[in-house]
């Protein structure tokens, strides 16, 4: 295989885009642990939704990868999960801060 520019600037776009969704995600977790561990009703709502969604998105990721909804490529794949868990990471951060 022959390395390409097209092909860096697609890998660099990748790799923002997992740091992005790495460094969004650690924030959804510190806020969402603050909220868990300061206890009350308001924890146990969010330690429930926070089990919820994670079992629907991954069913609705599982279910996008077989159907091809992403694409059949690997990277197609890895885009779309990306794209996918951004958008989910990005609301949760919206609703807790």
């Amino acid at each position: 295989m022959v390395f390409t520019p097209h092909m860096a600037t697609h890998m660099a776009r990748q790799w923002l885009n997992w740091t992005l969704l790495c460094l969004e995600a650690s924030q959804v977790i510190a806020l969402r642990t603050s909220l868990i561990v300061a206890g009350g009703p308001a924890s146990a709502r969010e330690s429930e939704r926070m089990v919820e969604e994670k079992v629907r998105a991954m069913m609705q990721a599982g279910t996008n990868i077989a159907w091809g909804q992403w694409g059949t490529t690997p990277q197609s794949q890895a885009e779309g999960a990306t794209r996918f868990y951004r958008r989910k990471v990005r609301a949760n951060l919206r609703r807790l801060t």
